[in-house]
């Protein structure tokens, strides 16, 4: 059986003390492998849904004047009306206007007389009375 070697024992005289230098320890926790995604899942994460039908932003009439290109006597008949908000959708289910405190829709009375005809980008189309008019926001 072979026996193991003698311990080599230095002198006193012999021993040498020598600084040693530890390198940081950095522990780093175990990561997966990067995992690499099936083309396509990758191409359908990127995917862009187009409309087919495009809806386009109702334009008013640029023909119908302003409230404020009325004459001073229509302007004068006509009963105040104050917007407080203004909602526009491409929807006009979705449309919706605050007129004196009251949340009107396209169609519906602003009063006996004066009528919401349709609610625009800008602002509103009324009626008084079969005179058509534009109302832009302020």
């Amino acid at each position: 059986m072979p026996t193991a070697p003698e311990p080599v024992v230095a002198e006193e005289s012999q021993a040498v003390e020598r600084p040693i230098k530890l390198a940081p320890l950095i522990i780093r926790e175990a990561l997966p492998e990067p995992v690499s995604l099936p083309k396509i899942f990758v191409a359908e994460k990127k995917k862009i849904t187009l409309m087919t039908n495009p809806v386009l932003i109702s334009e008013p009439d640029p023909e119908l004047p302003l409230l404020t290109d009325l004459s001073a006597e229509l302007q004068q008949a006509i009963p105040p009306m104050q917007f407080s908000g203004h909602t526009y959708s491409t929807d006009p289910e979705k449309r919706m206007i605050i007129i004196n405190n009251k949340i009107l829709r396209e169609g519906e009375k602003i009063d006996e007389i004066t009528l919401l005809k349709e609610i625009t980008w800008e602002g509103a189309i009324v009626d008084f009375g079969g005179v058509l008019f534009k109302v832009e926001n302020q």
